[in-house]
């Protein structure tokens, strides 16, 4: 729907800007000194994605974007020095997450197809490294660069903070990129994420990240028993594939910061930079963990699909007649009886039409199977193309058809089965120009009737048109 909407590249740019400086300014609400670093830097997987769906040309809004967002943080309109400083420093971060992100999107795109980005491990692998780490780091360099010429960090800083901040870029990379591809790319039908199984698996990974982070309490045994729903979770995540598992990621990390952030969890006895930078290991190992329970998840489905496909094209051939495409009888009789059933059910009439080429055996023996077979197929075609869709056409035996026409009545049941012999016999066939006629039988289906007595009747007909003169219809 997005794509619909930002459908020209300037609109595209204009839309990158703004989706970069609101996620920009949602990380930054749980930022920490020194300078500002943000444990999961949003922006980074976000543009990442933005740039290997909507390619290069998203550059200006990217840089727009970062230069914004990181303006917002460190301006003030009453320091005019203070303020081209940052504006200074926002340049330096403008170009290292444009530059960055669009040349690492390009490279990963010649490396993969878009197809593969989530769903084979060498599209993971370039997105990772490629995407949380190249990217990471020639963002981090500039930005942290910025930071130091232009006098926002003190002596000594330069390392820590640009430790936190090539991790916190490339744990960005790691849990928005994959989120926002699995979404905007359009699901398979195996992808079918039921909405209850959506909500329902995202609120209980965030119940269960505020338990281990303390964010909430459960009185006695209840704190030890709420883990013990994990499984159905991860059953989940292996039957409903990426979207699900990339959304628990996106939920599990932001319960996590918020509590981080609160001085709650596992972290929080440590020093602020040091609980940054242990969650943001936390979160980049899960991510992974994750990731490899991604692609397990699809070679599951992918088995699962390629079985089904396997097994409905074997469905089909054992139903369809190989040479001509038709259905055969065993997918005849199964239509027969369902409508026999209909029949007793709903009182719904239908016909059964029996057709026979005449001569069929002289046009083998003067000119070849090859000749006869080239026959069938042809007229195969030319009558298929006359059946209504809700009706069925199938090879009833060597040279015989059937025409099982469901909610009919007589004349209608006469009139299409002339109408049948009429395009046969108008027809030339082949390159040689044969001329075919067709014997007709047919018979409406009465009370009491079965699959043997139904086609009983319309045999007997075919044989009375035979017995007839040939190339005419009888009824029965």
């Amino acid at each position: 729907m997005l794509s619909t909407i930002v459908s020209s590249t300037p609109v595209r740019c204009v839309w990158v800007a703004l989706l970069y400086i609101v996620a920009a300014r949602t990380g930054q609400l749980f930022s920490i000194e020194p300078a500002n670093v943000t444990p999961v830097w949003l922006p980074s997987g976000l543009m990442l994605a933005l740039a290997l769906v909507w390619g290069w040309r998203i550059a200006p809004g990217i840089f727009l974007g970062a230069f914004i967002g990181n303006a917002w943080a460190y301006w003030s309109w009453t320091d005019n020095g203070l303020l081209l400083r940052a504006l200074g420093s926002a340049t330096f971060n403008g170009v290292g997450d444009a530059v960055g992100l669009v040349v690492m999107a390009r490279l990963i795109q010649k490396i993969s197809q878009p197809s593969d980005w989530l769903r084979t491990r060498k599209g993971l692998a370039s997105l990772i490294i490629l995407g949380g780490g190249g990217a990471a780091m020639i963002s981090s360099i500039m930005g942290v660069g910025g930071l130091q010429l232009f006098g926002h960090l003190e002596v000594g800083q330069f390392w820590r903070v640009f430790t936190t901040w090539l991790v916190g870029d490339a744990v960005g990379v790691l849990v928005m990129a994959p989120l926002v591809l699995a979404w905007m790319q359009p699901p398979r039908d195996s992808d079918v994420l039921p909405t209850p199984v959506l909500v329902g698996s995202l609120s209980y990974a965030a119940f269960i990240t505020a338990l281990l982070f303390d964010l909430i309490k459960l009185p006695g045994s209840w704190h030890y028993a709420a883990p013990l729903l994990l499984p159905p979770l991860f059953y989940a995540m292996m039957t409903y594939g990426l979207r699900l598992v990339y959304s628990l990621l996106a939920v599990v990390s932001v319960v996590a910061v918020m509590a981080t952030s609160k001085g709650m969890g596992p972290l929080s006895y440590k020093g602020a930079a040091d609980a940054l930078l242990q969650l943001q290991l936390f979160i980049g190992v899960f991510s992974l963990s994750l990731y490899t329970m991604g692609i397990l998840a699809l070679e599951q489905q992918n088995v699962r699909w390629s079985l089904k496909q396997r097994q409905e094209e074997l469905e089909h051939l054992y139903r369809q007649d190989a040479l001509t495409g038709l259905w055969n009888r065993y997918r005849i009789s199964e239509f027969i009886e369902l409508e026999l059933a209909r029949f007793r059910r709903e009182e719904l009439p239908f016909g059964v039409i029996l057709m026979d080429i005449d001569h069929f055996k002289k046009i083998n023996d003067t000119l070849g199977h090859l000749v006869g077979d080239e026959v069938l197929r042809e007229l195969s075609a030319l009558l298929h193309e006359h059946i209504r869709e809700k009706d069925l056409m199938g090879r009833w035996g060597g040279e015989e058809f059937i025409v099982i026409v469901t909610h009919t009545q007589i004349e209608a049941l006469r009139q299409l089965a002339d109408k049948l012999r009429e395009l046969c016999e108008n027809h030339r066939f082949g390159k040689r120009g044969l001329y075919v006629t067709l014997s007709v039988g047919l018979t409406m289906v009465k009370a009491g009737d079965t699959e043997l007595l139904l086609l009983d009747r319309a045999d007997s007909a075919l044989y009375e048109a035979k017995q007839g003169g040939r190339n005419r219809v009888v009824t029965r």
